[in-house]
């Protein structure tokens, strides 16, 4: 037998093989449908628009084009059916497997029959199962924004302790968590400038100490004090900081509280030397 050969103006446009190949452009079709174009660098399949929309699981729709084998079912419509449904170019397995768009690589984008999406290495894909998107070799988001306040990755959670955002290390484990509540845990920061809002939370920041009725601890008491928990008044003890770490805000202004009382004893204790020295000039 020999294949089914169109022409046009006696040169071959489309054959039909005797395993029912189709090839348009080339005579020896390398596969169901081979489209080849070699004298523009226009080549593919053109679906035209029906005008009506459509659902895509109807069995037919207007504008469509559908790839079926023997791994598809009963139903000869259930495979990979690419469709312009009114304005909108839709792709879809109905089997329950994956769509691929992939280079000779190998590498490329792989969406699941759950929606899952791996942008990388074809390997990645069955190694990964527990994220919706999984890139491999990095990802760069190029925000251009037309005005102030715009997201360039805005991520919702709907619980305090999910993790938003991790960063792992193949030796040292989690190095870097942001929780749902906007809890922020890291392994080292080094920073320009670090600026930590305290307004609506429960930190004053101690000019209270020199106002007049401020009762500044005698500095026998705080002798004592310090004797029998070896630590200042207001300070955490090392074993409290061991175990809940430290809020900087606090930190800092308890240090300036104990600041602020030390130059008041200070100034107190200047006070009683110049008595001194004035009685003793007087004598």
């Amino acid at each position: 037998m020999k294949p089914l050969v169109f022409k046009t103006y006696n040169t071959p446009t489309m054959v039909l093989t005797c395993g029912g190949s189709v090839g348009l452009g080339t005579s020896s079709p390398a596969a169901n449908l081979h489209i080849h174009q070699a004298e523009r660098p226009e080549c593919g399949l053109s679906i035209p628009g029906g005008g009506t929309t459509q659902s895509v699981s109807a069995p037919a729709p207007i504008s469509s084009f559908l790839l079926t084998n023997l791994y598809t079912g009963a139903s000869a419509v259930r495979g990979f059916k690419i469709a312009l449904i009114s304005t909108s170019l839709t792709m879809k397995n109905s089997e329950n497997g994956s769509v691929s768009l992939l280079s000779t690589s190998n590498h490329g984008v792989i969406i699941g029959p759950t929606g899952r999406v791996t942008i990388g290495n074809n390997a990645s894909y069955s190694a990964n199962t527990s994220y919706k998107l999984y890139v491999d070799g990095g990802m760069l988001v190029n925000h251009a924004a037309n005005g102030d306040w715009g997201y360039a990755l805005n991520i919702n959670v709907n619980r305090d302790l999910t993790k938003a955002v991790t960063v792992v290390h193949p030796t040292d484990g989690e190095v870097f968590r942001v929780l749902g509540n906007g809890t922020t845990y890291a392994k080292f920061i080094t920073s320009k400038q670090i600026r930590v809002a305290v307004n609506g939370s429960n930190i004053f920041w101690p000019d209270y100490v020199f106002a007049p009725e401020y009762k500044l601890m005698p500095l026998k008491e705080v002798e004592q004090f310090v004797k029998e928990n070896r630590h200042l008044p207001d300070i955490p003890s090392e074993e409290d900081v061991l175990n809940n770490g430290i809020d900087v805000a606090e930190m800092n202004a308890l240090l300036l509280k104990k600041v602020e009382e030390l130059t008041l004893y200070i100034i107190d204790l200047e006070k009683r030397v110049s008595s001194m020295e004035d009685k003793k000039g007087g004598e």
